[in-house]
């Protein structure tokens, strides 16, 4: 490390870091190995921020970021509630009809506000939000408001 950079104050942060525990061995394997900057940056504190952690995702942040063992470890839960963020569970009939199911939940809403659906695989995710635009009549620009977000998106539109 460059004599100049070396004089200078630092900490290292890693936003959101339960992912390091859910993209560091596939997806971003940098993320992974951020501890690894350790070896160029001794004495320089390390941080991990998440809002949402479990025990053996709290384990792998801490491995991979080489905290605690001989270095003081701190670990503060303010708790996951929030007040703008609301969680509404629906009863779905399921199988064939579910895209079509919550599609009509959303466009069921006015003013339709900011909403993320989980899937658990990316046909479903572009299944769901062409459903979405259907119910919606959104076309041309409009159609662009309904967006999937996946691990294989262009990095450019992240």
């Amino acid at each position: 490390m460059s004599n100049e950079l070396n004089q200078r104050r630092h900490l290292v942060i890693a936003d959101e870091g339960h992912v390091i525990h859910t993209w560091g061995n596939q997806f971003r394997t940098a993320y992974g190995k951020c501890g690894n900057l350790r070896g160029m940056l001794f004495g320089v504190p390390f941080s991990a921020v998440t809002a949402t952690v479990t025990r053996k995702v709290r384990e792998t942040v801490i491995s991979a970021l080489h905290l605690g063992s001989d270095r003081p470890l701190v670990f503060t839960n303010l708790g996951s509630y929030r007040k703008n963020i609301k969680c509404t569970l629906f009863l779905m009939k399921g199988g064939l009809d579910s895209f079509d199911e919550v599609a009509s939940i959303i466009s069921s809403r006015s003013p339709i506000v900011p909403t993320l659906v989980f899937t658990n695989n990316i046909s479903d995710t572009q299944k769901i939000a062409d459903s979405i635009r259907t119910k919606l009549k959104w076309t041309g620009k409009l159609a662009y408001k309904v967006i999937t977000y996946r691990s294989l998106r262009d990095e450019s539109r992240k």
